[in-house]
């Protein structure tokens, strides 16, 4: 698991972001620090030795994720969507059980044409694997794969 970042009191002039309700206590998000940076850049090059694993979706995680990284995110409605990691680095802010953590920028909805900010640490934000896909199934979010091969067209070769 990824050393987790110090709190640090002074941003070094780096400007605060707004941020989705999703995000918690505090809706301010800044940019990382260098030191944040050079931490996070470190665990991605780590993260393969990291496999996330999750007992349930509101399961939180530290799990770094990049830039194109396709996810599962939770929106405000409690509904759980495809998305696509926007970006190259996180957003830095107080998650709910106020701890900063890394907030992402995800693209998601039907049109991909939504883009908020999620947090792992608040367990709103899942990488795209196939236990991920399984909770999802199980909690009734994606239909069984028997489900999927019974609503496909009513044409065949001939």
């Amino acid at each position: 698991m990824r050393p987790v970042a110090q709190r640090i009191v002074s941003t070094n002039g780096a400007k605060p972001h707004s941020a989705t309700p999703e995000s918690g206590p505090s809706n301010k998000l800044r940019e990382m620090t260098r030191k944040e940076l050079e931490q996070w850049h470190k665990s991605l090059h780590r993260r393969d030795e990291y496999e996330p694993s999750f007992d349930d979706l509101d399961e939180a995680s530290d799990y770094p994720f990049q830039d194109q990284d396709s996810v599962w995110v939770c929106t405000k409605q409690k509904k759980w969507c495809p998305g696509k990691v926007t970006g190259r680095t996180p957003r830095i802010g107080n998650t709910r059980i106020r701890k900063e953590g890394h907030f992402y920028a995800v693209s998601f909805g039907s049109r991909s044409h939504l883009r908020k900010y999620f947090a792992p640490l608040n367990g709103e934000m899942k990488p795209d694997s196939e236990e991920v896909r399984e909770l999802l199934r199980s909690d009734g979010w994606l239909p069984d794969d028997d489900e999927m091969s019974d609503s496909g067209s009513n044409y065949t070769d001939s």
